[in-house]
């Protein structure tokens, strides 16, 4: 017997850590077949635009996050040796103030 466990479909109230993990096995798919059914595995739940949006916004900003601090001095060095990197160091910088603020502004 196989089974298929679609994490998308679960309720919102199933996501705590108090509900026993059968709750949780109880929404599963189960065949008794060889496999399941053609093209059954490929599909993905799709999602509100507004939760796409955070979730494009919220990691491009985590990830940002966690690399900005180790490129605080290299930035500090080139800005102030190589002129020409200054554009660049202004663009990425400026991402990453525009993610902060739409993170701030729509999702808080």
């Amino acid at each position: 017997q196989y089974y298929k466990f679609d994490v998308g479909k679960l309720s919102d109230n199933l996501y705590r850590p108090e509900v026993p993990v059968e709750k949780w096995l109880a929404t599963c798919e189960s065949t008794r077949e060889a496999s399941f059914p053609k093209d059954s595995l490929n599909s993905v739940i799709p999602i509100t635009w507004d939760v796409e949006l955070e979730r494009i916004v919220g990691i491009s900003l985590y990830m940002a996050g966690n690399v900005f601090p180790f490129l605080i001095l290299p930035f500090t060095v080139l800005y102030a040796l190589a002129p020409n990197a200054r554009f660049y160091i202004h663009c990425i910088c400026t991402y990453v103030a525009i993610l902060a603020f739409l993170q701030y502004l729509v999702f808080y």
